[in-house]
Order: C-alpha cells, then structure tokens, then sequence
C-alpha cells in the first residue's frame, strides 16, 4: 500500500511534501487530543476528590458532635436512646471509612474500631464517676482522638488542593 502511495500517487515532490505534512499534523492533532484528555480526566478526578473530602470533614464534625451527645448521656444503663445515638455514631463511621477506602485507599489515619473504643470507653468513664471534672476528661480524650483525624485529614486535604 505505502509502495502505491508513493508510486502512484505522491510522485511529484510536492504531493510527497503534502503527504509529510499531513502525517505530521495528523500527529500532533493526535498528540493535542490525548494530552487534553488527560488533562480534563486529572481535573474532574481532583473535583471527584475534593469533594468527597469535603464529605469525610462533614461526617467528622457530625461525629465529634454525636460522640460529645453520647458521652454526655444521661442514662446510666443502655437505653433505646443511647442505642439509637451509637447506631448512628456506627452509621457515620461507616460513611467516613467507605469513603476513605474508596477514593482514598492510600490513607490509613482512621481507625473506626479505635474510635468505638474510645467513645464507650469515655462514657463508662463519665458514667462511673459523673463529676464535672471526669467529664473534662472524658471530653478531652474523645476530642484529642477526632483532632488528631482532623489533622490528618488536613493533611490529605492540602495534597489534593
């Protein structure tokens, strides 16, 4: 076929110049038509991302607002309130893990099972010894373990800025 091209039909050296031309413009248009695609494709991944970090901050201060309610409780036993309070705590946990693991498989800063633990662990805390000063405290460790998310989260977040 290339021997009819150049035989037959670019004989004269302006045809062959044409057919230069034209091979090296059908290149470059080529190269202009994946780089955008690139491009476009890097750009709407990072909105896709941005996004969903803007999800993850969102069930991070729902958690740290629905762990403070849950800590503060004021039944002393498991009620149908307090359980209601955890599942929904569970429910938000779950969101942020989905998501990290999802769009952001790379970034292990949250532990869901250490989180639980420190949240019932805070409450019986409160619990037991129902002082302004224990609830400080429980307050506190529950605040510092969502602060240290929250930082690292900021971190993720400037990566993707």
């Amino acid at each position: 076929m290339f021997e009819y091209l150049l035989k037959e039909v670019f004989i004269t050296p302006e045809s062959k110049a044409t057919a230069i031309s034209i091979i090296v413009s059908s290149c470059v248009a080529i190269l202009v038509l994946l780089t955008n695609n690139w491009a476009v494709d890097s750009r709407e991944v990072k909105k896709i991302k941005i996004t969903k970090l803007e999800e993850i901050a969102f069930f991070l201060s729902e958690l740290k607002l629905l762990g403070i309610k849950y800590i503060d409780g004021i039944d002393e036993e498991l009620t149908i309130s307090s359980a209601s309070e955890m599942a929904h705590i569970e429910l938000t946990l779950n969101r942020i893990e989905s998501l990290l693991t999802l769009h952001f498989p790379k970034e292990t800063f949250f532990d869901k099972c250490h989180t639980l633990e420190t949240l019932r662990n805070a409450r019986i805390d409160f619990v037991q010894n129902r002082t302004v000063y224990q609830i400080s405290k429980s307050h506190k460790a529950y605040k510092s373990m969502i602060d240290v998310y929250w930082s690292n989260l900021h971190i993720v977040m400037k990566n993707y800025a």
